[in-house]
């Protein structure tokens, strides 16, 4: 989530695409609507949103309603089922580009099978340790789905967090989205600004380079 707003801040188009929480801390829809955001939008103004500020929220429940009655399945459950899969893959808009996090490294091709045939330009990641994003505590395996192969490992050439920066990241995803977003947001001091800053950051400049990327509306599902 945001990686989208340091996507958008650096002038990239975006539509995201999310949902309320259901096997993770915090979904994007909880982080918006705890910043004060509308997020039962209609087509119409998430194009307006998009086209005006340079980042729209694609509500899953409201445009895809049968994602309304497995949402209480699968908080229930709390362990990541399919539809964590499907989310990224069901964006409804037209989006170009995609950087799309994937939590187990197994599921990289069928997700790059799937993005080939709906976007022009797509990056599959999967951190080290387990991460949906790109990660700076080591490797982040990558995969290209119009190449049909995997791009290999790299580090991203910033220093691993300190175990206090990691402890510190698991407080700021399970603190109130207020809290942490906002603080990271509005500036000053607070725990959550060098994390999203180190993370984030990364994983923004990573989308914004992507080549022809510019001016092309694109999906952060990372």
């Amino acid at each position: 989530t945001m990686t989208s707003f340091v996507v958008a801040g650096a002038g990239v188009p975006v539509c995201k695409h999310g949902n309320r929480s259901a096997s993770s801390k915090c979904g994007t829809a909880d982080v918006l609507e705890a910043l004060g955001a509308r997020i039962e939008t209609s087509p119409e103004q998430v194009a307006h949103c998009v086209s005006t500020i340079g980042f729209g929220f694609v509500f899953a429940q409201k445009f895809h309603p049968a994602f309304r009655h497995v949402g209480p399945v699968r908080r229930e459950l709390g362990v990541p089922t399919i539809f964590n899969l499907l989310g990224p893959m069901a964006n409804p808009a037209p989006v170009a580009h995609m950087l799309v996090g994937v939590a187990n490294p197994q599921r990289m091709s069928t997700m790059a099978a799937v993005l080939t045939q709906r976007t022009t330009a797509s990056l599959i990641v999967h951190g080290h340790g387990g991460l949906d994003e790109l990660s700076l505590a080591g490797e982040t395996a990558r995969r290209r789905p119009r190449t049909q192969r995997p791009s290999g490992h790299r580090c991203v050439g910033k220093p691993a967090p300190r175990p206090d920066s990691r402890r510190r990241a698991t407080e700021c995803r399970s603190s109130p989205a207020r809290g942490w977003s906002g603080g990271v947001i509005v500036g000053g001091h607070h725990p959550g600004r060098s994390i999203v800053g180190e993370w984030c950051g990364t994983n923004g400049a990573a989308l914004v380079r992507r080549r022809n990327a510019t001016g092309r509306v694109v999906n952060d599902a990372a």
